[in-house]
């Protein structure tokens, strides 16, 4: 097991895109997912042969007065500039074809 800081060289995508390659299998447990993080491996990810992912059940409970999105889909304020692409729709629809 490997605990992976997701910054700079450290990178989550850059640590499994080697490994995205057809008949292989990939398992992964992450308390977020984010849609643009999603993309970046788009074009890997239907070669996989089976694929299982393990995130935090929804959460309906308020925080701070108002309901949070405690899955991410939509990133963090890093990926500002890949929501400005307004690419969010095509990415679910990408992300259900898969799933």
């Amino acid at each position: 097991m490997k605990f992976v800081s997701n910054a700079g060289s450290d990178r989550v995508l850059d640590l499994i895109r080697p490994w995205l390659k057809p008949n292989h299998r990939m398992d992964m447990v992450s308390p977020s997912f984010s849609l643009y993080a999603f993309s970046e491996v788009l074009t890997e990810m239907p070669h996989l042969s089976n694929a299982r992912l393990v995130v935090p059940p929804t959460s309906t409970a308020p925080t701070k007065g108002k309901e949070q999105e405690q899955l991410g889909l939509l990133g963090t304020a890093a990926d500002r500039a890949s929501r400005n692409k307004l690419q969010a729709p095509w990415l679910v629809r990408k992300l259900a074809a898969w799933l």
